[in-house]
């Protein structure tokens, strides 16, 4: 029994308006869907455009008709032909993603261990400490991503797409990520916030810092005043704009192992961003607490002081939550 091929050949077709995703997601119709596995859930994929992989997103779409025997077609964003360089109606590839083996998974589990050269680096008791530190270190990730999970399902965390690109002189030893002002409003976060980088469905913390070259943006006001204010899914800008493009250091990126540019994602770490927000929250409340707790000849103190508690990590919640945008028109 043949497998079904696991990569299609496709023509690109302009988004849809009423849909333009803040990740890297394209569309495809049902029977293409098929091809590559995709049912009612998203999958990563690679899309190769001009011999240059880009990990993406491939969603099914039933408004994305096809002809009987014609090429398949693919619904690509403006932002995503802009960042791969791909041109309507162009022939791209799109290959499904297969899932790490387990020799890649201890690969990796290994590789969440710095060993310094200076160390040993082989023998039977080097290697069983650490794949002992490595699982360690995995079981702490996993408690982490449990609680960042729960965290973000209350306070909502965006994720946008960036295309990345080298980082500045003096930012590759570190673990810092520069972004436009506006990129990180958008996030949701401050210079100096971790955040989540994430390329291919591997995902490491970084630290946002802000970028401080803002040439072109001159320019890009120019372009979007002559294409109007209403800026149309057809009409292309020649440039990416600054605002989605990120300066990526290479020890951020062979930790990931990605290529200087391509495709990445990032939202921000609820965890960091709570836990900012209690610490400088912590010492008033509890003079607050303290304050109740000292009333004379009150019984209810303990509950007033518990009240006051409760209270006050729910304006901590509230003010670290980033607001749903609602649909249709408001009021």
């Amino acid at each position: 029994m043949t497998s079904r091929p696991a990569f299609v050949k496709a023509t690109v077709i302009v988004g849809r308006k009423a849909e333009v995703p803040a990740r890297a997601v394209l569309s495809v119709s049902p029977s293409t869907a098929a091809i590559l596995g995709i049912g009612m859930f998203r999958r990563r994929c690679d899309l190769e455009v001009n011999g240059t992989e880009f990990s993406v997103i491939v969603s099914r779409s039933y408004s994305t008709s096809e002809k009987a025997n014609a090429t398949p077609r693919v619904r690509m964003p403006l932002v995503i032909r802009l960042m791969t360089g791909a041109r309507l109606d162009s022939i791209v590839s799109i290959r499904r993603t297969e899932r790490r083996s387990s020799s890649k998974w201890w690969s990796d589990v290994k590789g969440r261990v710095h060993w310094p050269d200076s160390w040993r680096q082989a023998g039977p008791l080097v290697n069983v400490m650490v794949l002992v530190l490595g699982l360690s270190l995995l079981i702490i990730r996993r408690f982490h991503h449990l609680v960042e999970f729960l965290l973000r399902a209350i306070l909502r965390a965006p994720t946008f797409c960036f295309m990345s690109t080298k980082a500045y002189q003096g930012d590759d030893p570190l673990d810092v990520v520069r972004v436009h002002r506006a990129a990180a409003q958008a996030l949701g976060v401050t210079p100096g916030t971790q955040a989540l980088l994430s390329w291919r469905g591997r995902t490491t913390l970084v630290t946002i810092v802000e970028a401080f070259d803002l040439s072109g943006m001159d320019d890009l006001v120019n372009q979007i005043r002559d294409v109007g204010s209403v800026h149309n899914v057809e009409d292309g800008l020649s440039k990416l704009p600054q605002t989605l493009v990120v300066h990526v250091g290479s020890r951020v990126r062979a930790q990931l192992g990605m290529p200087p540019d391509t495709i990445v994602e990032i939202r921000r770490s609820v965890t960091s961003v709570v836990s900012r927000q209690l610490a400088s929250f912590v010492f008033p409340l509890t003079a607050a607490m303290i304050s109740v707790v000292g009333l004379p000849d009150n019984r209810f103190r303990w509950w007033i002081a518990s009240g006051v508690g409760v209270a006050g990590m729910v304006f901590v919640l509230g003010s670290s939550r980033i607001p749903r945008r609602s649909y249709g028109l408001w009021p």
